[in-house]
């Protein structure tokens, strides 16, 4: 079974796709409307990516989630 880890393993793979983007928008010679939809599809990636990663913390109770160690 897969756990917290995995899934982990599994996001930060996401995040290399951002950056494997970035690498084909930055040596593209295509035209600018072919840049254009992949600078798009980055940047709705990265919002998904977001909300991802904010309830992954929130369900692990990791970052600004962490109760435990909060006072009071």
């Amino acid at each position: 079974m897969k756990d917290r880890f995995d899934l982990e393993n599994d996001i930060t793979r996401l995040f290399t796709f951002l950056d494997d983007i970035q690498l084909v928008i930055d040596n593209s010679t295509d035209n600018e409307e072919n840049i254009n939809c992949l600078i798009g599809i980055k940047s709705l990636l990265n919002l998904h990516l977001e909300k991802l990663m904010d309830t992954f913390s929130q369900c692990y109770e990791v970052d600004k989630y962490n109760y435990s160690t909060k006072c009071g």
